[in-house]
């Protein structure tokens, strides 16, 4: 989405495309030259720049960077084929989430909108799913089994910092504040568990009901509204892949924020 929230970005067939959400008309921005399919993509906050994972056409992987207004197309990383990849944007403008590939050791860092690195967060540590921390240049995500956990990382940290654990958190995202997170939950499958930050407390929002697979259309993978006051996710409980929001209300962000949970809501942490 545009920051006016008056279109959305998408590509297709390796072409930057805007669609204005009131006409639902499409048009059509740039081709990058020399870039043979696009990837993951995310628009810069101030919704200048579109930035793409790519193939390019000489068979490495890259990052391209590509002015909405369609007068310029960049690479601004490349690497050899598989060792090189854009996982997200931050909405605070720190910079982009990569991560490296070599010789079989994973490593993320923060790259600047040139593409020049900022530095490392980690090459010893791995997530199951992660993003930004609001609008910092923190990262937080969710630890692979077996552990059960919320975690956030800065540059240079190497290891991460708990911010809650008990349930198995599977993907995460957070509000641009930074305050919460929410969380889709798995093995078993515990719901959207909303979390406090500062405290670690965190109690079930909604059950989405989803078939909880690894394909994206499967598992609720929750994001946050601009003002964190609702939650959009994904279910597939009527059989089709659908997309719901739900509501938070402020009683709710009140006791988890204080504490002031019944009995049976803090079982769940």
């Amino acid at each position: 989405m545009s920051p006016q929230d008056d279109c959305a970005y998408f590509h297709r067939q390796g072409v930057l495309w805007r669609v204005d959400i009131n006409t639902f008309r499409e048009e059509e921005i740039l081709a990058p030259h020399g870039v043979a399919s696009m990837g993951a993509g995310a628009i810069s906050p101030d919704g200048a720049h579109y930035f793409a994972q790519v193939v390019t056409a000489h068979d490495t992987s890259g990052i391209v960077r590509i002015r909405t207004d369609g007068s310029e197309a960049s690479l601004i990383a490349e690497g050899e084929r598989g060792s090189l990849a854009l996982h997200s944007v931050s909405p605070g403008g720190a910079g982009l989430l990569v991560w490296q590939m070599r010789q079989g050791k994973k490593t993320w860092i923060l790259l600047d909108d040139n593409g020049n690195a900022r530095g490392v967060y980690t090459g010893s540590y791995d997530f199951a799913h992660c993003t930004f921390l609001g609008r910092s240049e923190r990262v937080q995500g969710c630890a692979l089994p077996p552990d059960r956990a919320l975690v956030h990382i800065g540059l240079g940290e190497e290891q991460p910092t708990t911010i809650a654990q008990g349930v198995y958190f599977w993907h995460s995202a957070s509000t641009l504040d930074g305050e919460w997170i929410v969380s889709d939950t798995n093995w078993p499958d515990e719901g959207l568990q909303l979390v406090h930050v500062p405290t670690g407390r965190y109690r079930p929002l909604c059950y989405p009901r989803s078939s909880q697979g690894h394909p994206q259309w499967t598992h609720p993978h929750p994001q946050f509204s601009p003002d964190g006051r609702m939650v959009l996710f994904n279910s597939d409980r009527t059989g089709i892949c659908q997309i719901y929001l739900a509501f938070i209300p402020d009683d709710l962000r009140e006791r988890v924020r204080t504490g002031q949970l019944s009995v049976q809501e803090r079982r769940v942490w």
